[in-house]
């Protein structure tokens, strides 16, 4: 994971957590229902190579917000036991958790 995709991704979730116009004056993140106040951040690719923990762990140390970095095969089988009923969205929160799965 290049360093200007990490930069990025703290750029992203410092303006979420900021939410002022100044940063970003198309607003996106009032597409967000206003009853939801926790948020992570994921990366997903179809593998990861690297020491990209580390790179997790630094946007967090920058924006107080957690997240992960998932494959699209783990996370089609994520969704495929939400969808069956075996995962919750408890039982997803637990995967930000600056891993790569």
């Amino acid at each position: 994971m290049p360093i200007a995709q990490v930069d990025e991704m703290v750029r992203y979730v410092e303006e979420n957590n900021k939410r002022e116009k100044e940063r970003n004056n198309n607003e996106w993140w009032k597409e967000f229902d206003e009853n939801i106040d926790t948020f992570y951040f994921s990366f997903i690719s179809g593998k990861f190579i690297g020491n990209i923990e580390e790179k997790l762990k630094r946007i967090t140390i920058f924006t107080n917000v957690y997240g992960n970095a998932i494959t699209i095969a783990t996370l089609l089988y994520i969704a495929n036991e939400i969808k069956a009923n075996r995962l919750n969205n408890m039982d997803v929160v637990k995967y930000f958790d600056n891993k790569v799965y």
